[in-house]
């Protein structure tokens, strides 16, 4: 008699681990894909950042340029794509988005006949 009560024991418990061990694969299944979500998001976030800054960069190169080469700073505004240029001084400009938000600021300062960039600052 004690074999057969062993018995029916260890076939309730084997049930009983096998329903524990899908409720772990099953959860940590859950773990994976919640994880390759989350980085596919952030990645794609951090790539519309960096395009943004790029181009950020390169209208505030531009703008960098064009005080260097003493161009006319009213043209040099209506080139700029997207975004709002503010020139502040002759060796200061604030670019803003459509929004009216400040995305970058440049400052220049004079430095041995020349300019040199003092501030460069996104926001």
């Amino acid at each position: 008699m004690k074999r057969n009560k062993l018995k029916n024991l260890k076939k309730g418990i084997a049930i009983e681990l096998a329903i524990y061990v899908m409720v772990i694969v099953v959860g940590l299944s859950s773990l994976l894909v919640s994880v390759t979500i989350f980085n596919k998001n952030s990645s794609v976030d951090m790539k519309n950042t960096v395009s943004e800054r790029l181009l950020l960069d390169q209208i505030g190169q531009s703008y960098v340029v064009a005080v260097k080469e003493e161009k006319n700073l009213d043209e040099w505004k209506q080139n700029v794509d997207g975004y709002t240029a503010d020139i502040i001084s002759e060796t200061q400009m604030v670019l803003k988005d459509s929004l009216g938000i400040v995305r970058l600021s440049v400052k220049l300062e004079n430095y041995l006949g020349g300019y040199k960039i003092a501030e460069w600052k996104y926001s």
